[in-house]
């Protein structure tokens, strides 16, 4: 070693690299030489290798041999040597991953259409109903006495409707329940003694005056039914009635 010239160890990175030429200079050399072009393989039935004819001294790989090969996504392909042994083909990597996706499935078959419903049958119609009986026919009702003053009037006995008419010379006479009924008069007028209103002449009644006793005098219901000074203010006692009518007589 020359005079202030120095060896420095080379770095572990450096080291190993050197080392790997080396074991690959090595690998190169341990090669067998391929057989001369005279030699024939016959170890296949007497036929002649798919490579025959082709020399292989200055072939970098055998023809039609496949190798696997890195694809740049990270996956492995495949590499095919030349039919002239010239070298491999470029790396083939498309269909060298999984297997795309399935084929989708085809779809059902549509269902058939249910037949329709059997129409239900129409109803059965109803019978008419029995026409009911005529309802019976009521009878008249009985007729009204007239007026308020029963069925004769004592006041006039001879008037006629709504009153029953007494006949000529019969005379008019109350009650105390209402009732009147036509009898015979004896036709004594006004102021004449008596002693029932039948001996009265028709309108007249048999009753009581100051002096005491008793005399013939109009029946009325109202002042302008008397004569002369006298008033309807006599009152009858008991009390008489024609229908629903209290009777006074003239004093």
């Amino acid at each position: 070693m020359a005079k202030g010239v120095f060896s420095r160890p080379l770095p572990y990175t450096e080291t190993v690299k050197l080392l790997r030429l080396l074991l690959l200079a090595a690998s190169i050399a341990s090669i067998p030489v391929a057989c001369a072009s005279g030699e024939e393989d016959v170890g296949n039935g007497g036929q002649a290798p798919a490579d025959a004819g082709i020399d292989k001294s200055n072939t970098a790989c055998t023809p039609g041999k496949q190798e696997l090969c890195l694809c740049l996504g990270g996956e492995q392909g495949v590499q095919t040597c030349r039919g002239d042994g010239s070298g491999f083909d470029a790396c083939e990597c498309v269909g060298l991953g999984g297997s795309g996706g399935g084929s989708a499935g085809s779809g059902g078959a549509s269902g058939a259409a249910g037949s329709g419903g059997t129409a239900g049958s129409g109803g059965t119609a109803g019978s008419g109903g029995t026409a009911g009986s005529a309802g019976t026919a009521g009878t008249a009702g009985t007729a009204g006495t007239g007026g308020g003053l029963g069925t004769c009037n004592p006041i006039d006995p001879l008037a006629g409707a709504p009153f029953s008419p007494c006949a000529p010379g019969e005379t008019c006479i109350p009650s105390t329940s209402g009732a009147t009924t036509c009898v015979a008069s004896g036709g004594k007028g006004f102021e004449q003694l008596c002693s029932s209103h039948a001996e009265c002449a028709p309108g007249f009644a048999c009753a009581q005056e100051f002096s005491g006793y008793l005399h013939c005098i109009q029946y009325c219901t109202t002042n302008a039914q008397c004569q002369g000074l006298y008033y309807c203010l006599g009152q009858f006692n008991p009390a008489l009635y024609a229908g629903g009518t209290k009777l006074s007589y003239c004093f």
